[in-house]
């Protein structure tokens, strides 16, 4: 069977705030609304957006066959409040997204039968709404898994402003890419939840924290958690930054992330790999088979005696972290004294060396002395049989966040070979197929280009 017309040629419509809805839609008889074109559009077609505000919770949700994407473009001068999607194939790009006011929802409202969106250029700004998130993901009826929650999704080269009291996306579904984004400036709010199967977040700059002052919020750079019964497994964090607590008021505030499995056996296997974090409190660690590899920890939760990685490997029966592997990562500056600054048990219990994984990382303190070591199984002195305690002159420029080895860095080929996971660094560089690796995010690479942070986000302080 054929659907529709396998010869029609996909059609470009035009809105703008001087046209009409009784027009017909062309480039000089435009709509005026956005919802009128997508009650026309059909796969294939193109919206084009004119300038202005439009204000719309533009609605997609007809059943059509599915096909090419339909494509509504802002061309970056068109303002919209919200899209809302349950159909497949659809891609929104270069809009200004902001002026929505509704709670628990996003300026993307990803709907169950949302199938192969692609969200891509677009400005997001909530401007400090209560509750109102960037991307939001409907998490469906079923559990673990509801097939019907929107799979296959990219999120793009998009910049997310002003959350607040919430969380800038919520991640559901399978096989979904959240890459290159850029986030910053953040209130009482995390920048990921994470759940479903497969998702991958990958190169995204997250920087900025800012609390209420002494609102008792506890913020993450991304979290997920078993009480709602969802399943949160085979997850991909890599090539990420994140970083920094704006003028923190309270103790605890934003700290890297927050795991637990709430004895919900569908979630485990994360791979946590060539992040770069800073500034932030430690990352909670409660669930199986997590895989810290090749990231760079510098001045982690700087004001405790802790661990910059807690592995909560058995917390009250909620929490089973064992089969963790903690390898070729950097811990710069953590920690407030030479006995912290690592990683840790959560429950005080020694380190439990046959369920664990942990070896080949450098500690250091900020002028790359060394912590004070110990023997094998103690958690408040750093071992381990091939890692690195102290020394300096490792990166190109800490300063600037630029975390390239020096050519003649202690770092080098002192990691174990990981190829059996993942094959590239920080910046997309290959790392060797065979022999030892460098310690850290970055593979040295001469004559590479400068790898920092975007001129927005330059002149960053790390609050002590």
């Amino acid at each position: 069977m054929l659907w529709g017309n396998p010869l029609a040629e996909a059609a470009t419509y035009y809105v703008a705030l001087s046209g009409n809805d009784a027009s017909s839609g062309t480039q000089t008889a435009p709509w005026r609304t956005i919802q009128k074109a997508a009650d026309v559009v059909v796969a294939g077609d193109t919206v084009l957006v004119g300038p202005g505000d439009y204000g719309e919770k533009v609605n997609l949700k007809r059943q059509i066959p599915a096909g090419d994407y339909i494509t509504f473009d802002g061309q970056g001068v068109a303002t919209n409040a919200q899209f809302q999607l349950s159909m497949q194939n659809i891609r929104i790009r270069n809009f200004i997204l902001t002026g929505l006011t509704t709670k628990f929802t996003g300026a993307i409202d990803l709907r169950r039968g949302a199938h192969g969106a692609y969200i891509e250029g677009n400005q997001i700004d909530t401007a400090y709404a209560d509750s109102v998130r960037a991307v939001n993901w409907d998490f469906g009826s079923q559990t673990p898994i509801d097939p019907n929650v929107a799979s296959r999704v990219t999120i793009t080269n998009n910049s997310i402003v002003h959350i607040y009291n919430t969380v800038c996306i919520t991640l559901m579904g399978t096989n979904n890419l959240v890459v290159n984004n850029r986030m910053r400036d953040i209130r009482d709010a995390d920048y990921f939840h994470v759940f479903g199967v497969s998702n991958t977040v990958r190169g995204n700059i997250c920087i900025g924290f800012e609390d209420t002052p002494n609102s008792g919020n506890h913020m993450d750079c991304f979290q997920t958690f078993g009480l709602n019964g969802h399943a949160s497994k085979h997850m991909i964090i890599e090539e990420n930054v994140f970083g920094y607590n704006y003028n923190p008021t309270d103790i605890d505030i934003a700290q890297i992330c927050q795991l637990e499995q709430n004895l919900n056996h569908e979630i485990h296997n994360w791979d946590i790999r060539n992040n770069i974090f800073f500034g932030l409190l430690k990352g909670e660690c409660g669930i199986p088979s997590v895989r810290w590899h090749n990231n760079v920890f510098y001045q982690i939760w700087t004001n405790a005696a802790g661990g910059a990685i807690i592995i909560n490997w058995a917390e009250s029966g909620r929490n089973n972290a064992t089969n963790a592997q903690i390898l070729n990562n950097v811990f710069l500056g953590c920690g407030k004294n030479d006995q912290s600054g690592w990683y840790s048990v959560g429950d005080g219990s020694s380190i439990v060396t046959n369920t664990w994984k942990v070896d080949f990382n450098y500690v250091a303190a900020l002028d790359g002395s060394p912590k004070r070591a110990g023997l094998p199984q103690t958690n408040q002195r750093w071992y381990e049989p091939n890692g690195i305690n102290g020394g300096v002159d490792c990166f190109q420029d800490i300063g600037q966040r630029d975390f390239r080895l020096r050519q003649d860095a202690p770092l080098r080929n002192k990691g174990i070979n990981l190829s059996s996971y993942f094959s590239r660094d920080h910046a997309g560089n290959a790392r060797p197929v065979s022999g030892n690796w460098d310690i850290g995010a970055m593979q040295f690479v001469a004559f590479e280009n400068r790898v920092v942070l975007p001129p927005s986000f330059k002149g960053i302080v790390v609050h002590p």
